[in-house]
């Protein structure tokens, strides 16, 4: 202990007596960022300061201190500190994005003349960021009133503070002002509006604050108008969760409530009732200012909190269209069957013509093309047919299953094991009928092939190539499978993006009152309009999986990466008229067990990895509490032991509890 507190003195001194000697503003600074470091540096979790024990027991350090940072104060500007830092720009995420990239991947020149950079670079020298969180405020407030009792002159600081409530007062009313915010928001006119009368009661408890006099009535007018600049906001946010996402909007609502804050903050230290109180202020003042620029510099975090909005958004229009994949009652499983069925059965033409332009052997794009153009054709077509194509339902029903948890709630577990359950059995249905009627299809469709040009539909050669590529283990078909999984997710995603798109933009309002309707009919351009809405999503899912499943190879081969996809249905027609090809259908040929292997795989890691993904994205933006899920995992593992019947067939009458 002797030796700690010996390595405490000796660091403290030295960087103090760097301080009493600078001469130079860059000298002052390297000095007390010297004095920080040494300080925190050797701080411990909830014990005491070893700067804040040295201030108040010398009068060398404080007043030392006090003259160092009342210089600093003098000489740099705080301005960029207080009203920029740690607070996004307010161009939008792309702009916001593209300049933490730059500041992390450029060098900087360093200017001291900013007082915000000068810290930044003082902290991030020492690792200051890094233990920020270990200060304790309440020693830091004691340590600021300390200083202020030593002579620390904090006016250059004030003036720079009523600078940045005017800045960011300005920012804020010129972003709630835009038009696109106007749209959204059900507030009055421009002049009677909180973000245009923010700038004036800035200004005005501003006055209050300089003249010495009350300013109890400016504040609380601030206050309320500041009040109402979150109510105006509300209004937006509550307008794009119905109406559709806009980044852009939500980047400018995001800075507009971070610089209510920061004002709140700088706030509380000009209209503190006192001195003890005004250091303990700017003591969090400054905590918060170094905290939001540690976070300001994180490319993660600006996304995570920017796209948190829009995840939201498309999962519920994802849970929305899954709950049409989910069968409660017997009737409503064999139809989900029968459309699965159908589903099946289309997709054998799907996979006949995929092997087709396999074996046309053109260049490598246009083979993609053509291959994408077959899938998103097919599976609009499934969609228009009311058919169902059961790896589409995973990112839908998981959707579904995160809203049902959140509305469900730990109080009735049992309810959303019983909900589930009907995803499971349902799930599976759909799953067997697609792959048993395309193998059937396939096989009838070969038949057919044969019977009318007398020759297989397959040659020798791509008989190998499918029974090759399905091998569970000389092949990566346990990869591609997983990455077909990853791909049936990312369809779902764009396919809510789109619709997300469509709808904030007002398309399908936009096509209602077209002038096509003098011509065609107002009646005919409603009735397209609905089409439009009611489909809009299905297109933006089918043709941007089509896409996805197409390209994906053609890319892998143009970059040379071993990329493929094994999509369960069309594997499995495409094994079907592999096999019709060979002596015997291909039933006693050593290579079908592998194949089926190969199809088992596929089935369980395109239906797990799409579902696993959407449900974690779905629970992520629904807010779904870490207690809540395992609760919910032990309760569904009970559920499977004791009725495990229940996660295949529904019940024989609809009042049961699945």
């Amino acid at each position: 202990m002797g030796d700690a507190a010996t390595t405490t003195t000796d660091e403290l001194d030295v960087a103090l007596q760097q301080v009493a000697r600078a001469t130079t503003h860059a000298e002052r600074v390297d000095a007390l960022a010297e004095v920080l470091h040494a300080s925190v540096r050797l701080s411990r979790n909830g014990g005491p300061m070893p700067l804040l024990q040295r201030c108040e027991g010398e009068a060398f350090a404080r007043a030392t201190l006090a003259r160092g940072l009342s210089a600093v104060f003098r000489e740099a500007s705080a301005l960029g500190l207080l009203a920029e830092g740690g607070l996004p720009n307010d161009r939008g995420l792309v702009q916001e994005a593209s300049d933490r990239i730059a500041r992390r991947l450029l060098p900087r020149t360093r200017d001291t003349g900013d007082l915000g950079q000068a810290l930044a670079e003082a902290l991030h020298r020492g690792g200051g960021y890094e233990r920020i969180d270990r200060i304790d405020l309440d020693q830091l407030g004691r340590l600021v009133a300390c200083l202020d009792h030593a002579g620390l002159d904090p006016r250059p600081m004030r003036v720079a503070a009523g600078e940045a409530l005017l800045l960011l007062a300005m920012r804020i009313a010129a972003l709630g002002l835009t038009e696109p915010m106007r749209a959204r928001s059900a507030g009055p006119a421009v002049r009677n509006s909180a973000f245009h009368q923010l700038t004036r009661c800035t200004q005005e408890l501003l006055d209050a604050l300089d003249g010495g006099g009350d300013d109890g009535p400016a504040l609380e007018a601030w206050r309320a108008c500041a009040a109402g600049v979150r109510r105006a906001g509300d209004d937006v946010h509550a307008h794009l969760e119905s109406e559709g996402i806009s980044l852009d909007l939500v980047f400018a609502l995001d800075f507009i409530e971070a610089a209510l804050s920061r004002m709140e903050h700088i706030l509380a230290v000009l209209a503190a009732a006192d001195r003890q109180a005004g250091a303990h202020a700017a003591a969090a003042l400054w905590l918060e200012l170094e905290r939001a620029r540690r976070d300001d510099r994180s490319l993660r975090a600006l996304l995570r909190q920017n796209l948190r909005l829009l995840a939201r958004r498309i999962i519920e229009r994802a849970g929305r269209t899954g709950e049409h994949y989910i069968a409660v009652t017997r009737a409503e499983y064999m139809a989900l069957v029968a459309s699965s069925a159908g589903g099946g059965l289309l997709t054998t033409f799907t996979a006949a013509l995929k092997l087709v332009i396999h074996g046309l052997g053109v260049p490598l794009f246009v083979s993609g093309l053509l291959a994408s153009l077959n899938y998103a054709a097919s599976f609009v077509a499934i969609q228009h047919l009311h058919c169902t194509l059961a790896t589409k339902q995973p990112a839908m029903t998981a959707a579904t299953l995160a809203d049902i948890m959140q509305r469900v709630g730990p109080g009735r577990i049992d309810d959303l094991v019983t909900h589930v359950a009907r995803i499971v059995r349902s799930q599976l249905a759909a799953a067997l009928a697609n792959v048993v009627l395309v193998a059937a299809g396939a096989w009838g469709f070969a038949a057919l092939w044969a019977w009318s040009t007398g020759h297989p539909f397959l040659e020798e050669h791509d008989v190998e190539y499918v029974l090759d590529s399905l091998h569970p283990g000389h092949s990566l078909t346990i990869f591609y499978a997983a990455l077909t999984g990853v791909l049936l997710w990312a369809s779902s995603l764009l396919g809510g993006s789109i619709e997300n798109w469509a709808v904030y933009r007002g398309l399908p309002e936009a096509i209602a009152d077209h002038r096509l309707g003098r011509v065609l009919g107002a009646d005919r351009m409603r009735r397209l309009s609905r089409f439009v809405s009611r489909n809009l999503s299905g297109w933006g899912v089918n043709v941007s999986l089509g896409f996805l499943l197409g390209m994906t190879p053609a890319v892998g081969a143009f970059f040379g990466l071993p990329l493929d996809v094994r999509h369960v249905t069309l594997t499995t027609g495409m094994l079907a008229l592999a096999l019709f090809a060979l002596p015997g259908g291909g039933l006693q040929d050593p290579r079908l067990d592998m194949a089926a292997l190969g199809i088992a795989v596929i089935f369980v890691l395109n239906l797990t990895v799409s579902f696993g993904l959407a449900l974690a994205v779905a629970l992520r933006a629904r807010d779904v509490q870490a207690a809540d899920k395992r609760a919910f995992v032990r309760a569904l593992l009970g559920r499977m032991l004791r009725s495990p019947l229940e996660f295949v067939l529904p019940p024989r009458h609809a009042g049961t509890s699945a």
